[in-house]
């Protein structure tokens, strides 16, 4: 977001309506699917790919040396091409889960849901394209404020309310809302995902060809 030639605009634009820029930039790809059209949103980058490693990657390849890459890009400075550069950074870290949920699943789990909490559950959007991208339910817990229910189970446990922190969890949480992929954007997805997976062999591939330099 903060490195588009349109996000001081965006800013301001959010600033005005007394948004965030999730927000406004969520409305964006609300509008942009309207205007096109299309059966569902996601169709909306299928000519940009993102592989999000701006900080390495730590699952499940743990290579710290991984990089980002983007590709699809234009010299679009719109509030639009803003948007759909963010959609696709939304998707290229829900790829990114389910590259972890396929080595898991290969080495012997079964994993079937997502228990989600964060500052990205409260990104509508972010939680769509997570349950879409990975084939998974999504479940978020009752109270959205996870880290200070954290907070108040160990503080339960340490003044003596429940025998053990284990205890306290279960009898301080409790299910929210559940999320459940959309079943007709699962072949687009699966392409997407392929993608995904190509960008960072050939980035292997590249960083091979340059290493005698």
């Amino acid at each position: 977001i903060a490195d588009h030639a349109n996000s001081s605009a965006l800013l301001e634009v959010a600033k005005t309506q007394n948004l965030s820029v999730y927000q406004v930039l969520n409305n964006e790809i609300e509008r942009l699917e309207l205007e096109s059209a299309i059966p569902y949103s996601a169709l909306l980058t299928k000519n940009l790919h993102t592989l999000p490693y701006f900080l390495g990657n730590r699952s499940p390849n743990a290579d710290p040396h991984a990089v980002a890459i983007m590709e699809g890009l234009t010299l679009d400075e719109s509030l639009s091409s803003q948007s759909l550069r963010y959609y696709s950074v939304i998707q290229g870290v829900a790829y990114g889960t389910r590259d972890i949920v396929r080595a898991m699943n290969e080495s012997g789990y079964r994993i079937k849901t997502l228990f989600v909490t964060g500052g990205g559950t409260k990104n509508p959007l972010w939680l769509q394209e997570h349950a879409d991208a990975t084939g998974l339910t999504l479940i978020l817990p009752k109270e959205p404020e996870a880290v200070l229910l954290g907070s108040a189970i160990l503080a339960a446990a340490a003044a003596g309310l429940y025998p053990d922190v284990p205890s306290a969890m279960q009898g301080m949480s409790d299910l929210g809302e559940v999320i459940t992929p959309n079943p007709e954007t699962s072949a687009y997805h699966d392409a997407k995902f392929k993608i995904f997976k190509e960008m960072y062999q050939s980035q292997l591939n590249h960083r091979k060809l340059m290493s005698r330099y």
